[in-house]
């Protein structure tokens, strides 16, 4: 990786102040598309131009938060001429193609450590206050915390190898807007096939609430109480998670997804996506601080960019590259461990939940380099996004990692907006 502090050629000739008059902009560490990207250039950020390319087309600056680096002349505006500004030295290119059969179908420059997502932003799909029957909710009161009344002697039932959970509601206390709401309950029902024939009446394994706020990694927060509920004459157990804090919610800028996963079984589940804004742009990509090759006892598995091929906008994007960095839990220790493990990539489609292990792609790791250090990104190409044509369909994406404790973020790609709250499933039958 070449290094980022340049040295320009000293000349009388003072510098010029840009200014980025573009969105998705980034600080490369030479003058072309080649060269590894160091940081994201914000939209009216101001940097030094000290130094310039023989065609004038790559500006060398100086003093940012990451050291020296290139930006493209045509993305910024100038305080003055840039001809007279010296040349300055371009180090040799270093560049990682991505490991794809396909390289033709990927996008014309390969995903690095922080790429610009498309132009049309990916969005994650809000859903503010639901309107729900209150019969079919936790309580007939939202701002009643529903009690739950457990078996007093629980005897285990045969349970299925694996379980579908489904957050069915969320219902902030005194249907208070999503901009207002302090706490909100939430209920979950669980089933044991996809054709929603619910588990054993009686099953007493722990369910447990996952929070996830804006690209931040998921965090457990709940155990789930059980209650027998009665709906078109079909019998069953849900789940209640009352007085949940969504407070957070209320920054416009903010949004909380929830997921429900049954400790000890493989977990098929939805997402609920909490906000009051609609659209929010692509996060920056992590910068890790340290690297490290021993696995850690947990991981966070965090995806970084989600590329439709050409760039094409959500309304078009057929496929796309997605790529995802794993760190040390709790920290942006990012990993680097041979032999790689095995990551794997889950999506769902609206209210729907993620498809069997068996059937979900695994990333292929390769070694990036930035500023003298090295670390794993694991790629999944050519991936379908196409249900998120439609206007009114989102895809959540997530990842595991087999094996060790994964806290993954959800990230969400769609082309627009706000959706109200699904209806809310009906059990194939009563438990048994």
């Amino acid at each position: 990786t070449p290094t980022a502090t340049l040295t320009p050629t000293i000349t009388p000739t003072p510098p010029v102040t840009v200014r980025v008059i573009k969105r998705d902009v980034n600080l490369r560490v030479g003058p072309g598309l080649d060269f590894d990207i160091l940081a994201p250039a914000p939209h009216n950020s101001e940097y030094i131009a000290d130094g310039r390319n023989d065609d004038r087309t790559w500006l060398h600056v100086c003093c940012t938060e990451v050291g020296a680096g290139w930006i493209r002349s045509s993305l910024v505006e100038t305080s003055g001429a840039i001809a007279p500004l010296p040349l300055a030295p371009t180090p040799t290119a270093t560049v990682t193609p991505l490991p794809t059969n396909t390289p033709t179908a990927t996008p014309a420059v390969t995903p690095q450590f922080t790429l610009t997502p498309t132009p049309t932003p990916t969005s994650v799909i809000a859903t503010p206050t639901p309107t729900i029957t209150p019969s079919l909710t936790p309580t007939a009161t939202p701002s009643a915390v529903p009690t739950a009344t457990p078996s007093a002697t629980v005897m285990p039932s045969p349970t299925p190898p694996g379980i579908i959970a489904k957050v069915e509601i969320v219902w902030p206390h005194g249907n208070a807007p999503v901009e207002d709401a302090q706490l909100a309950n939430i209920t979950a029902h669980l089933y044991e096939d996809e054709q929603l024939n619910p588990i054993a009446c009686d099953f007493g394994g722990d369910v447990r609430l996952w929070m996830a706020q804006n690209n931040e990694p998921a965090r457990p927060i709940a155990v789930g109480q059980p209650r027998r509920t009665s709906q078109d004459g079909r019998d069953f157990t849900v789940w209640d998670f009352n007085d949940v804090n969504v407070s957070a919610a209320n920054d416009p800028q903010t949004r909380l997804n929830f997921f429900v996963t049954v400790d000890g079984y493989q977990t098929r589940h939805n997402i609920w996506t909490h906000g009051a804004e609609a659209r929010t742009l692509a996060p920056a990509q992590d910068r890790p601080t340290t690297v490290i090759n021993t696995q850690p006892s947990a991981i966070d598995a965090k995806i970084e960019i989600v590329w439709p091929h050409g760039n094409a906008p959500v309304t078009t994007a057929q496929l796309a590259n997605i790529s995802a960095t794993l760190f040390k839990a709790n920290s942006l220790s990012a990993l680097k461990l041979s032999p790689a493990p095995q990551v794997r990539l889950h999506w769902s489609i609206d209210n729907g939940v993620d498809r069997p292990l068996a059937q979900l792609p695994v990333g292929l790791p390769r070694l990036i380099s930035v500023q003298g250090q090295s670390w794993q990104m694991f790629d999944f190409n050519d991936i379908d996004v196409s249900p998120a044509n439609d206007p009114d369909t989102h895809m959540y994406f997530w990842l595991d990692v087999a094996g060790v404790p994964t806290y993954a973020n959800i990230w969400t790609h769609g082309a627009s907006g706000l959706t109200l709250a699904p209806q809310q499933d009906v059990p194939g039958r009563s438990c048994r």
